[in-house]
């Protein structure tokens, strides 16, 4: 005679267990995963602030050397000033600059 446990139908709810995530895991998951998201997101935003700051620094930073370079040059003489205005009436301590990328001079 056969052993007929060997055989047995296995529980219904063993086997789907075994498949993969109940819902309740799912959403957990999910919820994990947002509130990481939801803290990370201002941290990008101050990273690109803080960019633009340096990128904004380098350039002053760049049009000093290049006022100090010009002096070295020229015996400490200022940059000749006309009583023209060169770019549309804003008279520019340089004369060449152009408005910055939000629009200001």
């Amino acid at each position: 005679m056969k052993d007929v446990s060997q055989h047995a139908i296995p529980d219904p709810r063993e086997r789907s267990r075994a498949g993969g995530f109940t819902l309740i895991e799912l959403l957990v998951v999910t919820a994990t995963i947002a509130v990481l998201a939801a803290l990370l997101l201002p941290t990008l935003g101050r990273t690109k602030a803080s960019a633009q700051r340096i990128q904004c620094v380098s350039n002053v930073r760049q049009l000093g050397l290049a006022a100090q370079m010009y002096w070295d040059d020229n015996a400490g003489a200022c940059f000749a000033w006309q009583l023209v205005a060169t770019n549309g009436g804003r008279n520019y301590w340089f004369g060449w600059l152009q408005d910055g990328a939000d629009r200001q001079y």
